[in-house]
């Protein structure tokens, strides 16, 4: 089985809960996945380990890390790896893909183009 962590920041404000469930829901709508949870890195539950161990509980074998950074940052550099490391090391069976941030997006410079347009 396959799953996709779509991995936020984490907010003190709640509602930011609310705009990841929108993405979660799309998301197991629109792709190939088994599975399609979200996780935060911080302040907010379920943390990226609690995410994996629920997929891991569920018969994932495979999980793909989405993480909705704009930008390649310390905690896409130093952070988020050493937690997948401690991942993969406690389910040495378990393949993990940690995909790349957004960073530059003609698609994102539309979106903002649009928002711009409709203020």
């Amino acid at each position: 089985m396959k799953g996709l962590l779509f991995l936020a920041h984490g907010s003190k404000v709640v509602e930011t809960h609310e705009t990841l469930q929108q993405y979660i829901d799309a998301l197991t709508f629109k792709s190939n996945y088994d599975h399609v949870i979200g996780a935060y890195l911080q302040m907010m539950d379920p943390d990226l380990h609690e995410a994996i161990e629920n997929l891991v509980s569920k018969g994932v074998e495979t999980i793909d890390i989405f993480p909705f950074f704009l930008f390649k940052g310390n905690h896409m550099l130093m952070d988020i790896p050493v937690e997948i490391e401690a991942a993969q090391n406690n389910h040495p069976g378990l393949h993990i893909r940690f995909m790349d941030c957004i960073g530059y997006d003609e698609a994102l410079v539309d979106l903002i183009v649009n928002r711009l347009q409709q203020a």
